[in-house]
């Protein structure tokens, strides 16, 4: 697996997304003091798999990210990984 990031900015975030080839994501809703709802827009438009990592409850998103792939902070390495391992396969994706 090829790792991609961190990243500390919206507009880094959408960098990576441009540039990159990315299978999946881990996006922090809060990055910088920004919500990242925008970033996860890009990759839904692009059908790239995400998932939420926040200290907020589910119930605390915007309604329309409720049902996203999630996991609360605090999680184990072991947790994050396992949850990863669940997420969809982008279309034409492969596991490395």
């Amino acid at each position: 697996m090829f790792v991609v990031g961190p990243v500390a900015t919206l507009e880094q975030a959408f960098g990576a997304i441009r540039r990159e080839r990315l299978d999946a994501a881990l996006l922090d809703v809060r990055l910088s003091g920004h919500d990242v709802y925008a970033v996860a827009d890009a990759l839904m438009t692009r059908g790239i798999p995400f998932m939420f990592v926040s200290a907020l409850t589910q119930k605390q998103m915007p309604a329309r990210y409720r049902q996203c792939a999630y996991i609360g902070k605090p999680f184990s390495p072991d947790r994050i990984g396992a949850r990863a391992q669940a997420l969809p396969r982008r279309r034409g994706s492969h596991r490395r």
